[in-house]
């Protein structure tokens, strides 16, 4: 190795342990503002893994839910579609 290689080894180790100190805190603050604006409980916490680092990050994905309105759309054009089955028989 080079001595180069050497001395930077020390530093990069530093940056690893700020980076995922950082990533904690950034967490706790995503929890406070989740509580405070009540997203909390409606969002759910997915663990996906950061390109090129062994460290997890957390991503949010809402969780999705259907209008009143398209369920009952959903609804006629089944019902219409099992009437013309019905009625071909």
């Amino acid at each position: 190795m080079r001595r180069t290689e050497l001395r930077l080894d020390p530093i990069i180790q530093q940056l690893r342990q700020e980076r995922a100190q950082i990533a904690s805190q950034l967490d706790k603050l995503d929890a406070a503002l989740d509580a405070l604006t009540g997203e909390g409980p409606s969002v759910r916490k997915h663990v996906k893994q950061m390109k090129n680092s062994s460290i997890m990050a957390p991503v949010v994905a809402k969780k999705r839910r259907m209008s009143a309105a398209t369920r009952a759309k959903i609804s006629r054009a089944m019902k219409a579609r099992h009437a013309g089955i019905k009625a071909k028989k």
